[in-house]
């Protein structure tokens, strides 16, 4: 389908790269870092070498990439990068193992996982552990454009109650990612697509450009733009918008619908390590835990799954690539007919998806990209390039978020109800005692606790039913250790050791002041 109809086409790709903060210490492997461990491997380092090997190869194209405050600081943190090197090398043994079995399907398929651990081992070896210096170097080069999101990833609408607790999220995410990148990014990822009225102007005076909604809060608005969610908006504060088009984005997004639930791709549910020997676990001194050693592909639902063909799956992804180019076409066409206007399709999507969730995904996207910069009708650009052109409608967007009827439910749940009124009341109280110079550690502390508890992850996995214990565990933690602290600060009787203990568990956010605590005061 191409040729001389192809209309002029632009793009901007988002990949949004969050994980909650989790720090285990009295254990080898705890089974909540091992999200992030396995992460690295399958994803993030994946995509990083992808989009390295593409700038090499000098193709043009700027994708966005949104780093959440909390994964920047454990990427950043010594702890972590010596026990994801632990993690690293003892997937490499369980591999070994497997690669001597008597299947030779089986053996293929480790022995290929391997060579992907192995390339990604080398990698952090040798920029020693330095991924915040890769992403840093790519942003430099103009490949990748940086922004953030906030601090703990709280779904900001779920705190319009108190605009300070929401300045809070915005101004130390902003504040963790500028010790870290040495610059203040002018995008923002709104957590979960959650927009409320008012949002906007609070990121405005944050001094934010630009952020991203779901097409929800375009198509509600009540005042509908001629050109749809295809072009840049902008807010009556003066934030731009860009709005995902759910067309494209389910192609790729969908399990079921779309591109990773294929037949041919590599199972992400069924993890090997569980059915090894005893024995050849005991010789490593390891639990029976997911490693990541997944050597099936999706074929058979819950019965029988074939072994995995890297082969066959790599093809494939550069089929896809090719399909989804020719989708953008036709997608172009359709709405260039009803806009008359060089439509822009923004595609934001979780960066996990690629590799971890669907394991060839960086393959896919360093073969798009490739398609895209060699096609003349097509452009990859960021934000920052469309808002250059001053060519935005107005908008006044609608309230409206991902989840469960674009309507909160998945994190304004009934079982999570009564969170709100708590944090508002420990906000309130902290506020009291916040000008109290001496006490800054114990203030700061108890800041960090709140921030932590208005994680929008504790409730999306107590909604799903999924690690939920180890959620409300979090959750119930950080606003008892709150509630400790400013109770202590409050009788004037500081329990500095308790303090200090909830310090060291939880080292993040060293930038954060008790001034930002004295807004509106």
């Amino acid at each position: 389908m191409r040729g001389s109809e192809n209309i002029k086409t632009e793009l901007i790709l988002l990949l949004h790269a969050h994980l909650p903060y989790v720090r285990i210490p009295h254990k080898r492997f705890p089974l909540q870092e091992i999200w992030l461990y396995q992460i690295l491997t399958e994803s993030y380092i994946p995509l990083l070498l992808s989009l390295k090997e593409l700038l090499r190869g000098g193709y043009a194209f700027t994708v966005t990439f949104s780093l959440s405050p909390t994964l920047i600081s454990m990427l950043d943190d010594d702890y972590y990068q010596t026990r994801y090197r632990d993690y690293l090398r003892i997937v490499l043994r369980l591999l070994e193992n497997l690669s001597r079995g008597k299947n030779p399907d089986a053996y293929h398929a480790a022995s290929y996982l391997r060579m992907r651990v192995e390339e990604v081992l080398r990698f952090y070896e040798n920029i020693n552990g330095d991924l915040i210096g890769s992403f840093k170097s790519l942003s430099d080069s103009g490949v990748i454009q940086l922004i953030t999101t906030c601090a703990t990833h709280a779904v900001l609408p779920a705190f319009r109650f108190n605009e300070d607790l929401i300045r809070l999220q915005i101004d130390t995410g902003l504040a963790e990612f500028d010790s870290r990148f040495g610059f203040t990014p002018r995008g923002f990822w709104l957590p979960e697509m959650g927009y409320s009225a008012g949002l906007d102007r609070v990121l405005v005076d944050s001094g934010i450009a630009y952020t991203f909604l779901d097409a929800g809060s375009i198509y509600l608005s009540r005042k509908f733009p001629e050109r749809g969610n295809f072009s840049p908006l902008i807010s009556d504060s003066g934030l731009c918008i860009f709005s995902r088009d759910m067309v494209l984005s389910n192609v790729i997004w969908s399990g079921r619908l779309g591109y990773p639930g294929d037949f041919r791709y590599r199972e992400f549910h069924y993890d090997y390590t569980y059915s090894m020997d005893d024995r050849d676990l005991e010789k490593l001194g390891i639990e029976r835990l997911p490693f990541g050693l997944k050597l099936f592909r999706v074929t058979g639902g819950d019965e029988t799954k074939d072994i995995y063909d890297p082969d066959m799956a790599l093809r494939l992804s550069g089929d896809h690539a090719e399909d989804f180019v020719d989708r953008i076409f036709r997608r172009a066409r359709e709405v260039h007919r009803i806009i008359r206007h060089t439509p822009l399709f923004t595609l934001p999507f979780d960066a996990e998806l690629f590799g971890h969730w669907w394991y060839e995904g960086p393959d896919f996207l360093k073969r798009l990209i490739r398609e895209i910069s060699r096609s003349n009708a097509l452009r990859l650009l960021s934000p920052e390039e469309m808002i250059a052109r001053g060519d935005a409608e107005s908008i006044q967007p609608a309230e409206f978020s991902w989840g469960r009827g674009g309507a909160f439910a998945t994190w304004l749940n009934p079982e999570c109800l009564w969170i709100y009124p708590r944090i508002a009341d420990l906000y309130e109280r902290l506020r009291g005692i916040i000008a109290v110079d001496q006490l800054k550690p114990a203030i700061i502390q108890a800041m960090r606790e709140l921030l932590l508890a208005q994680s929008s992850d504790w409730t999306f996995l107590i909604d799903k039913k999924s690690f939920d214990g180890y959620a409300r565990e979090r959750l119930e933690g950080h606003l008892d250790a709150a509630e400790r602290i400013i109770r202590s600060v409050e009788s004037g009787n500081v329990d500095w050791e308790f303090v200090g203990e909830r310090e060291q568990s939880y080292p993040l956010f060293r930038s954060l002041s008790s001034e930002q605590g004295k807004r509106d005061r």
